[in-house]
C-alpha cells in the first residue's frame, strides 16, 4: 500500500513540476544547476557534523543538531518531490532512485529520533554520528552515480535546479517560522564555533547589522533603478520581462532584509537608505563605454548585480560568524536570485547588443 501511495505521489509531483517547467521555459529564467546546488547542501551539512563534534556545550550542540535536522528535512523533501521524478524519467534507473528513497527513509528515522533525544546526551551524540554515516553513504551514491547519469542523459539541470531551490526555500522558511516566531522578539544569536571568542562574535554581529542596513539601502537603489528602466525600455520585450521579474525579486529581498533586521532587534524606524558611492563609479564606467541607454543599463546592471552578489556572500559569512544561522536561508534565497540575474545579463549581452545595432541602423532609439 505504501509503495502505491509513494508511486502516486511521485506521479502527481511529476505533473506539477512539468507545469512549473513550462512556465520557466516561457519566462526564460536562468537557474542554478541542481547538482551544484545539492552538492553545496552536502558540504554545508558535513561542516555542521564536524562542528558538532568540536562543541563542548550541550546547548550549542543542540542548536547545531536542530540546524542539521531542519536542513536535511528540507533537502530530502525537495529531492523527493522535485529531483527524483526527473532522475527516474531521465536515467530510467528504477533501482537507483528506489534506493535513494530507502536511504532517505533511514535518514528521516534518525532525524526524528534526534529531535526527541535529550540535548547533549550520549544518545544524541550516538544518533548524530549514525546520521552522519548515513548521509555520507547517500552523498556518495548521489554524487557518484545519480548526478553523473542525469548529466549524461541530458536532463535540464538548470530548470530542475530552479524548481528545487524554490521548494527548498519554502520548506526552510516554514520550518523557521515555526521555530522562531517573529512575535517572540529578537532572535538571540548562539556562538557555536568553539574557536570564536565573545569579542570576535560581537564584532561580527556589529558588522552583520551594519551590512544588513547597507544591503537594504542597496536594494532600495536597485528598486529605483529597475523602475526607471521599466519606464523607458522599448523594443526589447525579453529584457523588459526579465527586469520586471527582478523588480519583484528586489522587493522581496528588501522584505527579507527587514525581517532579519527585526531578528537582530533593530527598529524599522532607524532604517537608513545610504547612497552607494560604488554605484556612481559603475554608472560612470558604463557611460564611458556605451552610447545608447540600453547598453549603459546592461553594463551598469551587470556590475551592480555582481556587487550585490559579493554583498550577500559577505553577509552570509558574517551572519554565520555572528551566530544568526536562522537568517542564512533568507540571505541564501536573495543570493540565488542575484546570481540568476547576473547570469541572465551575461548570457544576453551579445543578443541585446546585436538588436541595438539593428535598431540603430534603422534610426530607432532603444529607450524613450
Amino acid at each position: 500500500m505504501k509503495a502505491t501511495t509513494d508511486s502516486k505521489a511521485r506521479q502527481d509531483a511529476g505533473g506539477l513540476i512539468m507545469t512549473v517547467m513550462e512556465r520557466m521555459a516561457v519566462s526564460d529564467k536562468v537557474l542554478p544547476d541542481v547538482t551544484e546546488l545539492l552538492m553545496q547542501d552536502h558540504r554545508q551539512v558535513n561542516d555542521w557534523f564536524e562542528a558538532y563534534d568540536r562543541l563542548p556545550d550541550p546547548a550549542m550542540k543542540s542548536n547545531v543538531a536542530k540546524q542539521i535536522c531542519a536542513a536535511l528535512k528540507a533537502h530530502a523533501s525537495a529531492e523527493e518531490i522535485i529531483l527524483y521524478p526527473f532522475a527516474r524519467a531521465s536515467t530510467g534507473d528504477e533501482t537507483l532512485v528506489d534506493r535513494a528513497f530507502e536511504e532517505h527513509g533511514r535518514i528521516k528515522d534518525l532525524v526524528a529520533a534526534i529531535e526527541l533525544a535529550d540535548p547533549g546526551s550520549a544518545e544524541m551524540d550516538d544518533l548524530i554520528h549514525r546520521l552522519a554515516g548515513e548521509v555520507q553513504l547517500h552523498v556518495v551514491e548521489e554524487e557518484g552515480r545519480m548526478f553523473p547519469e542525469m548529466r549524461e542523459q541530458g536532463a535540464d539541470l538548470y530548470a530542475i535546479g530552479g524548481a528545487l531551490a524554490a521548494r527548498r526555500a519554502e520548506l526552510m522558511a516554514a520550518d523557521m517560522g515555526k521555530s522562531t516566531p517573529r512575535a517572540h522578539g529578537p532572535l538571540k544569536p548562539i556562538y557555536w564555533r568553539p574557536d570564536m571568542h565573545q569579542a570576535s562574535a560581537e564584532i561580527a554581529e556589529s558588522l552583520f547589522v551594519a551590512g544588513l542596513k547597507d544591503a537594504h539601502a542597496m536594494e532600495r537603489q536597485s528598486q529605483e533603478m529597475l523602475e526607471l528602466m521599466l519606464s523607458r525600455i522599448e523594443n526589447y520585450p525579453q529584457v523588459r520581462e526579465r527586469v520586471a521579474q527582478h523588480l519583484d525579486e528586489t522587493l522581496m529581498q528588501k522584505e527579507r532584509l527587514e525581517q532579519i533586521l527585526e531578528m537582530t532587534g533593530s527598529d524599522r524606524s532607524v532604517f537608513k537608505d545610504m547612497a552607494m558611492s560604488a554605484m556612481g563609479v559603475m554608472g560612470a564606467m558604463a557611460n564611458a563605454m556605451a552610447e545608447d541607454e540600453i547598453l549603459k543599463n546592461s553594463l551598469t546592471s551587470y556590475a551592480h548585480e555582481n556587487f550585490e552578489i559579493a554583498s550577500y556572500e559577505a553577509l552570509i559569512t558574517l551572519g554565520q560568524e555572528a551566530g544568526y544561522t536562522q537568517a542564512l536561508p533568507l540571505l541564501g534565497k536573495s543570493l540565488t536570485e542575484e546570481r540568476g540575474m547576473a547570469m541572465w545579463l551575461a548570457e544576453h549581452l551579445r543578443e541585446v547588443t546585436l538588436i541595438f545595432l539593428q535598431l540603430r541602423s534603422q534610426g530607432v532609439k532603444a529607450g524613450r
